[in-house]
């Protein structure tokens, strides 16, 4: 194996090892992480644009595909 090729494996490994240790969330929260992922899905099918921004808080952070610079807070 290349040299490149093994040090991303050994990368991603760690990194990975990393996040899985950094603590858990708890059966309440994901629960709660769900449910707000089904709100969101159910007002974008519908196209409803509000139902959507009802779901952001005033100091959240949405970060564009490729790069485009973060939105941040809400914005009527």
């Amino acid at each position: 194996m290349p040299v490149r090729k093994l040090l991303l494996v050994l990368s991603l490994s760690f990194f990975c090892a990393a996040i899985g240790s950094a603590g858990s969330l708890s059966a309440e929260d994901l629960a709660k992480i769900k449910q707000v992922h089904a709100k969101y899905e159910e007002a974008w099918l519908k196209g409803d644009a509000d139902g959507v921004r009802a779901l952001f808080t005033e100091d959240c952070v949405l970060l564009p595909p490729h790069g485009d610079t973060p939105r941040i807070g809400k914005r009527d």
